[in-house]
């Protein structure tokens, strides 16, 4: 009669590649699900330097500029809500 085949237990050294694996996973998601989180005050700190340059390229006064930050940010909350509402599922 044959005995049952049973696995073979891991090495240490496979362990420890399993282990390096499921930690550059967890850095990867870390990493994804982060960026967008760090979008909108990453853009609006290299955003509101820029307003003087947009008015000198644009040839305008200041007042005319201004009105794109409360812009920006009602764009970055609507698009926040939009997520929310329907979420990913539906992308």
């Amino acid at each position: 009669a044959s005995s049952p085949s049973c696995p073979r237990p891991k090495s240490p050294r496979s362990r420890t590649q399993d282990l390096f694996r499921a930690s550059l996973e967890l850095v990867r998601l870390t990493l994804l699900l982060g960026a967008p989180t760090a979008f909108a005050p990453m853009s609006i700190d290299i955003y509101l330097p820029a307003l003087s340059t947009m008015q000198n390229q644009l040839g305008t006064d200041a007042e005319s500029v201004q009105p794109a930050v409360p812009a920006f940010f009602m764009g970055s909350h609507l698009g926040r809500r939009y997520t929310d509402l329907f979420g990913w599922s539906d992308v």
